[in-house]
């Protein structure tokens, strides 16, 4: 299995160091999904540290049990 990951590895490597031209056109339409993508990533980043905080830092807490707000 690790023999295997290290091919694997060697082959995405050899891919990303080997470049040729590629004669591509970006319009403003794919920069604007593009910056969509990385926004939609933010936001949902923010929202999953604000649900599961109180479980995050009971984690790194002396103490075990998560505080609930009733």
């Amino acid at each position: 299995m690790l023999h295997a990951s290290k091919f694997i590895c060697l082959i995405i490597a050899a891919l990303l160091v080997s470049e040729r031209s590629a004669y591509a056109y970006l319009d403003a339409g794919t920069g604007s999904m593009i910056l969509q993508a990385i926004l939609a990533g933010v936001a949902g980043a923010v929202v999953l540290v604000k649900v599961f905080w109180q479980r995050f830092v009971a984690f790194f807490s002396k103490d075990k049990t998560p505080k609930n707000k009733e």
